[in-house]
């Protein structure tokens, strides 16, 4: 990176805050911000264990710290339909009001959860290596192979950073176009 591009990045900082999923399975909830522009990754469910849960059969992250934040958020993006990964939603769209975008299987599922739920927010579908600008965020969707249909990792841009996210995923050997391995094309 040249040395002013550095400096820039230095004073506008990429921060990223885990809501959840880190030390547990579950609960997978990321949140990056830049410039006051928040953008949301994932956002699932918990499942403690009973035996130090009695009675608690879901969790979501901590939504509270949301109402918190100076600034936007500007979108939720999703890597897949698992109930890890987008279960969550319903709860956090109590606490902001953003648009969701993700894959068709994950949009699909997400969309009769709620349904359930009696909620609304915009849902954008996005196909294989779509690429959406959500505020000063750029987000491309980049497939990967896993237990579930339209996985995918995610590239995610601002002017300054470039981090990559990914999501849930596993290797099969030999790949198959039913398989991609995303590694070519992340470098």
């Amino acid at each position: 990176m040249p040395e002013n591009k550095k400096k820039e990045s230095a004073m506008h900082p990429l921060t990223a805050t885990f809501l959840g999923g880190l030390e547990e399975v579950g609960m997978n909830c990321l949140l990056l911000s830049w410039q006051d522009n928040h953008l949301l990754i994932d956002c699932g469910l918990g499942f403690p264990d009973p035996s130090y849960y009695p009675g608690v059969e879901a969790a979501h992250p901590c939504f509270e710290r949301l109402e918190h934040l100076e600034g936007e958020i500007v979108g939720i993006v999703v890597t897949h339909g698992h109930e890890d990964h987008i279960g969550a939603i319903p709860q956090l769209l109590k606490y902001c009001d953003a648009p969701v975008y993700g894959p068709e299987f994950a949009m699909k599922l997400l969309g009769h959860r709620l349904h359930r739920h009696h909620l609304q927010t915009p849902i954008h579908t996005t196909q294989p290596d779509d690429i959406y600008p959500i505020g000063p965020f750029e987000v491309e969707w980049i497939p990967v192979a896993h237990s579930v249909p339209h996985s995918c990792c995610l590239s995610i841009r601002t002017p300054l950073h470039h981090i990559i996210h990914s999501g849930d995923f596993k290797f099969e050997m030999p790949p198959s176009p039913r398989s991609p391995n995303p590694l070519p094309r992340l470098g």
